[in-house]
């Protein structure tokens, strides 16, 4: 096989491969990009300044949750 050949060959087939790749990837699929931009209300979208807060009710009771006060790695699963 002549050298530039073969060059042509290493360089050119992962190059190609690349490109289709690319072309995929960056091309929009079916109804995916057909679709127009959604507009939301409002009130659709919940924005907050403050964090979250868990709930305490949902929290363990410390009266029922012994595993820290006994010592050892224990879980109540």
């Amino acid at each position: 096989m002549e050298p530039l050949l073969a060059l042509g060959l290493f360089v050119g087939i992962p190059v190609a491969l690349a490109a289709v790749i690319a072309v995929l990837v960056v091309s929009p699929r079916g109804s995916y990009g057909e679709q127009g931009e959604e507009e939301l209300s409002p009130g659709a979208v919940l924005i907050t300044s403050a964090p979250a807060t868990p709930n305490p009710a949902a929290l363990p009771s410390t009266r029922t949750d012994h595993s820290a006060t006994a010592g050892g790695a224990r879980g109540n699963w």
